[in-house]
């Protein structure tokens, strides 16, 4: 996807399953998950979160749009994002 995109916003594509971090916590990404994981797929320059990084965000306050019959949320980095996950 080729897009400039503005701070604080950032595009992410969520992803599908279940992960289970080095501690043991299990999370949940499925549609009634109010926390989902995802994938930046966009970032803008002054971000600290950079394009391809994992995340966790909060999809009830994302907007989700349709590009290319994939689905893709645009989160605020500010108020949105929980945590990037290594």
């Amino acid at each position: 996807m080729n897009i400039n995109v503005l701070f604080p916003y950032l595009i992410v594509a969520e992803e599908d399953n279940l992960d289970k971090t080095s501690s043991g916590f299990i999370i949940s990404t499925s549609s009634d998950s109010a926390i989902s994981k995802g994938v930046v797929i966009a970032s803008p320059e002054e971000s600290t979160i950079m394009n391809g990084d994992k995340i966790l965000f909060l999809k009830s306050q994302a907007y989700k749009f349709i590009h290319d019959s994939k689905e893709y949320y645009i989160v605020s980095e500010k108020d949105d994002v929980f945590g990037i996950i290594k």
